[in-house]
């Protein structure tokens, strides 16, 4: 096996790491979309998907097995990949034409930890793919995003204090200054301790991906529930009983705001006449967050990581 070579030699160098979510057509488009950029590409497939299978039609791409939790297929990419710029995109998102190039760019800053980009969601998926990317993903909408900015406006990019999950990019060297051994990456964690450490997220339009997904990863009740659960327990770990009160009873009234502020980036996102479908499920996937939240405030992350398959 051949040594990798020193970090001084591969510090430009970067590696795209795709977790597979839904395989199949969604994995192939996105794959060639980022070999037309010349990208070097990972994929992290799910545990019942045939890597022989899918190397014989992309030679040059590596491909991984295993039946681990989206956040913790993240963290192995990044490690496999060894490179110190890593992108991570989930298959349910085809890059832009431009994408590769704003993704370098984005790191000629030393202070730059991560970088994200635009998502437009796609206006032919079904009704639940499109609420779900309207909670998700609807405030990265290009219509949307300079809302974002909480930092000096540059030419193009700006700083932000979040990124899309589907979208980003990372600085190995800037993760392992913070998280050590940590087994699982979920962005909203790392994201905050990375700019508590004092490096910075920047956010450019021109890294841009449609969010086009063709199974149906993560748009069951059950997901949005494990997922709020997640974020409410890890937000409540380690804080007073009294604060968790306080965060329980502001709980109650989430599955309004958090359903006022994804049906406002709907009518940006996608077309007017899928409103009527898409508007009821966007207040479902909404509220099932809602009360997983609480949950979590309550009592802990529950199945947290380990459940996040999609």
């Amino acid at each position: 096996m051949q040594p990798s070579p020193p970090t001084s030699m591969r510090s430009q160098e970067c590696t795209i790491v795709v977790v597979a979510l839904n395989g199949g057509g969604n994995l192939v488009e996105c794959l060639n979309a980022l070999l037309a950029q010349g990208a070097s590409c990972l994929v992290m497939l799910g545990d019942r998907t045939d890597s022989a299978t899918w190397h014989g039609r992309f030679p040059s791409v590596r491909f991984v097995e295993g039946a681990a939790s989206v956040p913790v297929r993240r963290m192995q990419g990044i490690e496999a990949a060894g490179t110190e710029l890593v992108g991570l995109l989930e298959d349910s998102s085809v890059p832009g034409p431009q994408w590769l190039s704003a993704l370098r760019a984005g790191f000629e800053a030393d202070n730059v930890a991560a970088i994200g980009g635009t998502v437009t969601i796609g206006h032919h998926i079904a009704p639940r793919q499109q609420a779900l990317g309207c909670c998700e993903f609807g405030r990265y909408h290009p219509a949307l995003v300079r809302a974002m900015q909480s930092g000096d406006s540059g030419p193009r990019s700006f700083a932000v204090d979040r990124l899309p999950g589907n979208n980003i990019a990372y600085r190995r060297s800037s993760i392992q200054s913070v998280t050590g051994s940590h087994a699982a990456l979920v962005e909203t964690v790392l994201n905050a301790e990375l700019r508590a450490a004092g490096f910075e997220l920047v956010f450019d339009p021109a890294m841009t991906v449609d969010y086009r997904p063709r199974g149906a990863a993560g748009v069951h009740w059950i997901d949005r529930y494990r997922h709020g659960r997640l974020y409410g327990g890890q937000r409540a770990a380690g804080r007073p009983v009294a604060d968790r009160g306080l965060s329980l009873g502001k709980a109650l009234l989430l599955p309004f705001v958090l359903s006022g502020r994804s049906l406002r980036w709907m009518r940006h996102a996608i077309p007017i006449r899928a409103w009527w479908k898409v508007g009821p499920l966007v207040c479902w996937m909404e509220t099932a967050w809602a009360i997983g939240e609480a949950a979590g405030t309550v009592a802990g992350v529950g199945r947290g990581i380990e459940g996040w398959k999609a």
